[in-house]
């Protein structure tokens, strides 16, 4: 439908217009030209017989998502829907020459500058050559008060019924048709009430075409006044070119010869190039300033350098030579010089402001999205308010989720009758009653309901009980004995329906444990994974309650997170309450911390009843951290 639509817009545009040399295809994005100018990002297809037609529209519609462009319109504060992009088909005119007119010359205030190549412009805007210019002071006869050759040799034309050639150049311009191109930019101006950066068309019968006209980006970059002198003394003059885009810029040399590795050009860098490639647009931001061998201060690039206020100066003669990689060089945009060294003198003046973007879309999507996700606003999981309708954000979700996934993992101290018929009692000399459920491979083949130690095939299983069987540890008889805290066990023990001795249980796996145990009005949870993979790897451990008042038992809760902590663990301690979590550490270290948790909570068990105070708890933390699990050197009066 599309392909129809254009080839009969195609037929009537040639039964209006004789198109001997084809058309232009070319692009007319919405963006262009207005807050950013796009110059050069999008293609043009000139010379387009019938038959290319459709091939070109598609490559200037394509040509929005070419890398340059795209990294361009992003630093411009572009989205890919912002960047619609309709395609213009214009009859071509077989110019004699062409080029870009500015009506306000950012280097002779009050004159107009005007430069052309013999042919078509498209090598003048691209920067693959040094055009002739002209600068044109307004009088009632105009007046060409300066004039400089190309330097080309080349031009490029249209072909006999589509396709370009090139042919030998010319002379591209008199100062006659350089007035009259001048003072069409001048009208131009007046129409729109703004300096204009026009590209015109001049044919072989004399007839002006304005191919395009866009606001002058930067045309006014420096007050006469405030432009820095011609030469600073003191500093080696490397090269001299003309001035593209004025400001001063300092850094490093780095020449480009491979359009390719544009993104590796480093930052501050002085990109230096034998042709002002409009895909520099891509990188302009990160540079401190361009420097040229050829080029135009009317090119499309020194459009986008002034956008950027990046200083800029083409025309340098061999500047790919003359100019060494990682040198530091300062370049002097206002007077087109290239200087040795950073010139202090130069970079205290204040260059041209880049041109404002409208708008930065990029962060506002990225605000309105963290706005939805990021805030945390359900903070307290024993509020009221900790419930799902509560969700304000992703995060709120992930943090209730997490919460209550939690709870019910580390509140697992009870089976139903069916996986308690499919347990395991662990045969082992210890006083406490231990049901292993097997998630599979977590024993050895074959065990039997009453599994040795030795049967154990859980790695983080094993450490657990390696470090509760350690023969340090005492399970008979007192840690200690203090009235008050043996007083304050019996009231509670009375007052309260603890269940002492209720079996423990543990659900393994051969890299997965989760044990929950209730010893001597405690509750311990310990969950781990213990295997290949680091960013998997945890070990989290849960401690509650006790039979002692609510004092004695948060100095315990004081000792269990000063040791944790040691250990390296994230410790959250609320009262009584101890929740700590070991993550992304080798299955070495994991082992390890829990060897180490089953110490603890064996040593733990009745420290509620003689914890007198904080130094009480402290000290029990330093016996336990050097070995002494039994608290032998505690009891024995050394706090």
């Amino acid at each position: 439908l599309l392909a129809g639509a254009l080839r009969e817009a195609h037929r009537r545009l040639l039964d209006a217009r004789a198109a001997p040399f084809g058309v232009a295809v070319r692009s007319s994005a919405v963006v262009e030209d207005a807050e950013s100018s796009f110059a050069g990002q999008f293609a043009s297809v000139l010379g387009v017989g019938e038959e290319g037609l459709l091939a070109a529209y598609k490559e200037v519609v394509a040509s929005k998502y070419g890398a340059g462009a795209m990294r361009y319109a992003m630093a411009r504060g572009f989205l890919d829907q912002d960047v619609a992009m309709p395609v213009l088909v214009m009859a071509m005119v077989q110019p004699r020459a062409s080029g870009v007119v500015y009506s306000r010359s950012p280097e002779h205030p009050g004159c107009a500058v005007v430069t052309s190549v013999p042919g078509l412009a498209a090598p003048l805007v691209e920067g693959v050559v040094i055009p002739e210019r002209f600068v044109v002071l307004p009088a009632e006869t105009p007046r060409i008060v300066e004039r400089s050759a190309a330097a080309t040799e080349v031009a490029l034309r249209c072909g006999e019924g589509g396709g370009l050639v090139r042919e030998a150049g010319g002379e591209a311009l008199g100062d006659g048709a350089a007035a009259a191109v001048a003072e069409a930019a001048w009208v131009l101006e007046d129409h729109f009430d703004a300096p204009q950066d026009v590209e015109w068309a001049l044919d072989a019968g004399g007839t002006l075409f304005v191919v395009q006209t866009r606001p002058l980006r930067g045309g006014s970059e420096q007050e006469p006044g405030d432009r820095p002198r011609a030469h600073v003394d003191g500093y080696r003059l490397l090269a001299q070119g003309v001035r593209a885009a004025g400001g001063a810029g300092s850094g490093p040399v780095c020449r480009i010869t491979d359009r390719g590795l544009l993104g590796e050009v480093p930052e501050g860098a002085v990109a230096v190039v034998d042709v002002v490639d409009p895909r520099l647009a891509g990188v302009v931001g990160r540079l401190a300033a361009i420097v040229s061998a050829s080029g135009s201060a009317t090119g499309h690039m020194a459009t986008i350098a002034r956008e950027f206020g990046v200083p800029c100066v083409v025309g340098v003669e061999s500047a790919m030579t003359r100019l060494a990689d990682g040198v530091v060089v300062t370049v002097d945009g206002w007077n087109g010089r290239v200087y040795e060294g950073a010139v202090e003198e130069l970079l205290r003046v204040r260059g041209p402001e880049p041109a404002p973007r409208s708008r930065d879309p990029v962060r506002e999507r990225m605000q309105e999205l963290l706005a939805r996700v990021s805030p945390l606003t359900l903070t307290d999981p024993s509020a009221p308010s900790f419930r799902p309708r509560n969700c304000a954000t992703l995060h709120d979700v992930a943090r209730f989720v997490h919460q209550r996934a939690m709870a019910e993992m580390f509140g697992i101290d009870t089976l139903s009758a069916r996986e308690r018929r499919q347990t395991r009692r662990l045969d082992w000399h210890l006083p406490m009653d231990l049901l292993v459920l097997d998630l599979g491979g977590g024993l050895a083949p074959g065990a039997e309901r009453l599994v040795p130690v030795d049967r154990v095939a859980s790695v983080p299983l094993a450490a657990l009980i390696e470090g509760m069987t350690d023969p340090r540890l005492r399970w008979a008889g007192p840690v200690g004995f203090d009235l008050k805290g043996f007083v304050s066990v019996v009231v509670r023990s009375a007052a309260d329906d603890q269940r002492y001795g209720e079996p423990s249980y543990a659900l393994c796996a051969p890299d997965y444990l989760h044990f929950s145990s209730r010893l001597a009005y405690h509750f311990a949870t310990a969950d781990a994974v213990c295997g290949r993979l680091i960013n998997e790897n945890y070990a989290r451990f849960l401690f509650h309650g006790g039979a002692a008042v609510a004092e004695r038992r948060e100095w315990r809760a004081h000792f269990l997170a000063s040791v944790l902590q040691v250990n390296g663990f994230i410790v959250t301690r609320v009262g009584d309450r101890v929740e700590a979590v070991l993550a992304k550490r080798s299955a070495e270290v994991i082992e390890d911390a829990l060897v180490m948790l089953g110490r603890l909570m064996v040593a733990a068990r009745h420290l509620d009843m003689v914890m007198e105070s904080q130094a009480t708890a402290d000290a029990f933390a330093r016996a336990f951290l050097t070995g002494d699990y039994a608290f032998d050197l505690v009891r024995g009066g050394d706090r």
